[in-house]
Order: C-alpha cells, then structure tokens, then sequence
C-alpha cells in the first residue's frame, strides 16, 4: 500500500473487504468442519451466517483501522524505522 499514516488509499480498502471476505468464509469453514454429526440439510445456516457476519466485519474493521493507523513502510503508528542507525565508533 502507499498510504500514509492516517490516510487510506483504495488498495487498503480492497485489501481490508478481502481480509473480511477470506476470515467469514474460514470461519464458517470451521464450523462446518468441527461441529460433529454435521449434516447440510438440517444445519442452521442462520447461525453459520450471522457468524460469517460478524467474523467477517470485525476482522475487516481490524485491518482497515491497522492500514489507517500505519505508514507506508508498515510500521504501526510509524513507530520503528526502516532505515539503518548509523554505525558507532
């Protein structure tokens, strides 16, 4: 990204719907998988959706607020420098 810190640009925000998109559809992946005697007819698929959901925003706010919050070198809050400290004597 070539945001600065306290700005976005559009690939943040593409990059933060596809965080969110990616971790709903693990989520719900998850469910499905580790709920024993899961059967995909007598499922609750409102569960499993407002799950997605949820999951799904939070983690989508989580990584447009980091990408808000971080410079272009990716430093939260431009703490941390990329460039060397110059050599002791």
């Amino acid at each position: 990204m070539k945001n600065g810190i306290f700005t976005l640009d559009w690939a943040s925000v593409l990059d933060s719907i596809l965080t969110a998109v990616v971790v709903a559809v693990v989520i719900a992946f998850a469910g499905v998988v580790t709920t024993s005697g899961f059967d995909v007819f007598t499922a609750n698929w409102v569960v499993i959706g407002e799950n997605m959901v949820n999951y799904g925003f939070v983690a989508g706010v989580g990584a447009l607020l980091k990408a808000f919050a971080s410079d272009n070198d990716g430093n939260l809050l431009g703490i941390g420098s990329s460039t060397p400290a110059p050599a002791q004597q």
